[in-house]
């Protein structure tokens, strides 16, 4: 059975999603293929877990008192990280679905800040879950990845 820390660890690390680089196509963004957008958001998505997983690494307990302060430094990760992947292109392909998963990803976890009980917890980290699942489809491997 996996501790709970750890199960937070592995939905909070699965949030963050994507950076591009390419020419410019019109909009004031730059245009990338997907498959390396996709390559370099894996990166970007692989820096962050590593950032997270250094949080969780000696967690032993269920305390949300005790998990707080991780919970919000973990939601500062990825918050970051999605706010980077934002300004840094778009994809030529699947652009408004990526647009749109990175917008529920944002919501999402802007709620781990507010969570208050394990209710609260579960029902956060199933929303996560349910983010990844979609990114997961989009082609990513490690962003989106359980």
């Amino acid at each position: 059975m996996m501790r709970f820390g750890a199960r937070i660890l592995m939905l909070a690390l699965t949030v963050t999603l994507v950076v591009a680089c390419g020419d410019d196509n019109g909009d004031g963004k730059r245009a990338v293929k997907k498959e390396d957008f996709i390559a370099q958001a894996d990166a970007i998505c692989k820096a962050s877990d590593d950032a997270t997983a250094a949080l969780y690494q000696d967690v032993h307990t269920e305390d949300l008192e005790v998990l707080r302060p991780l919970l919000d430094r973990t939601a500062e990760i990825s918050l970051k990280a999605v706010a980077d992947i934002e300004g840094l292109g778009e994809p030529d392909r699947d652009a408004e679905g990526i647009s749109r998963v990175l917008d529920e990803a944002k919501t999402t976890i802007r709620h781990f800040k507010d969570i208050k009980t394990k209710a609260e917890l579960e029902t956060s980290s199933a929303q996560l879950a349910a983010v990844n699942r979609r990114v997961a489809k989009l082609g990513f491997k490690i962003c989106g990845r359980p």
